[in-house]
């Protein structure tokens, strides 16, 4: 049997390991949930620009 000092490091070892592995996934999440945004924010930006580009396309046929 290992000693209490000894048991008490290798639980504490235990508890942090697993805590780090939470947060990595945790941050993990974070990181795709933001690049999920960035990317719906470029394709809502390039839909409008190819909206605008349509209308300067009628304007200047008008002129």
């Amino acid at each position: 049997m290992l000693n209490t000092p000894e048991k008490d490091e290798l639980m504490k070892a235990e508890v942090d390991r697993k805590r780090g592995k939470k947060r990595d996934v945790k941050n993990k999440k974070i990181q795709k949930r933001r690049k999920n945004n960035a990317l719906v924010i470029q394709i809502v930006i390039l839909k409008s620009l190819s909206t605008m580009n349509l209308h300067f396309h009628e304007i200047l046929k008008n002129i």
